[in-house]
C-alpha cells in the first residue's frame, strides 16, 4: 500500500507497532490514518482509536479503517462514522480504497 500510494504522490509514513506509530505522532501530525483494526489477531482497532482521539493534534484527522473483521466492525461502524472513520472491509479493490481514500482526505496527495 506505501509503494502504491507514493506512487500517487502521496507522502507516507507506516508502522508496524501501534507503539512506535503513537511515539511518532509528537514530532509530526498527519492529514490522514489508514488503521488495521486486528494486530496480531487481537481486536485492538477500538482502543487505538481513543487513544488518538485523545490527542488534540489528531481528534479531527480523519481515520480509514481497513479490516476484514466483518463481524466486528458491522455492529460500531454506523456510531464510528459520525468520528471521521471510514471503514473499508477487506479484501478491497484499488478502485474501492482509491474512492475512499479520496472521499475522505480529499484528492490532492497530502503531508504525512
Amino acid at each position: 500500500m506505501q509503494v502504491l500510494l507514493e506512487s500517487q504522490g502521496y507522502q507516507v509514513v507506516t508502522y508496524r507497532q501501534p507503539e512506535a506509530a503513537f511515539a511518532a505522532l509528537d514530532r509530526f501530525a498527519p492529514a490522514l490514518i489508514i488503521l488495521n483494526w486486528i494486530f496480531w489477531g487481537e481486536e485492538r482497532g477500538l482502543s487505538l482509536l481513543y487513544r488518538l482521539w485523545g490527542r488534540a493534534t489528531i481528534v479531527s484527522t480523519p481515520v480509514i479503517v481497513v479490516s476484514g473483521a466483518v463481524y466486528q466492525l458491522t455492529d460500531i461502524e454506523a456510531a464510528l462514522r459520525p468520528c471521521g472513520v471510514t471503514v473499508l472491509y477487506k479484501p478491497f479493490t484499488l478502485h474501492a480504497f482509491f474512492t475512499t481514500l479520496h472521499a475522505t482526505a480529499g484528492t490532492s496527495p497530502s503531508r504525512p
